[in-house]
C-alpha cells in the first residue's frame, strides 16, 4: 500500500488538549477484566467502565490497510 501526505493544517487552541483513550484488558476467555485509560502521559485503570467513559476513543494499533478499511466502512 502506498502512502502520501494529504496536507497540513493548524489545530485550533481550543482543540489542542490531548484526549484520554480507553483500552480493554481481557482474560484468556476474552472477557474484559478491566479498562486502561491513557492520557498521553500515564495509565490509570478501572474494573468498571462508567457511562461518560464509553464515548472515549479506543487506543489501538492497526495496519494502514485495516485503518483504510475502517475509514471506508464508516463512510457507508
Amino acid at each position: 500500500m502506498k502512502h502520501a501526505l494529504a496536507g497540513r493544517s493548524d489545530i485550533p487552541h481550543s482543540e489542542r488538549s490531548f484526549p484520554i483513550f480507553r483500552m480493554p484488558i481481557r482474560d484468556k476467555q476474552g472477557k474484559i477484566i478491566y479498562w486502561w485509560f491513557w492520557d498521553g502521559q500515564g495509565l490509570t485503570y478501572s474494573t468498571e467502565l462508567m457511562e461518560q467513559q464509553e464515548t472515549l476513543p479506543m487506543r489501538e494499533v492497526m495496519s494502514s490497510g485495516h485503518f483504510l478499511d475502517q475509514l471506508l466502512a464508516h463512510d457507508e
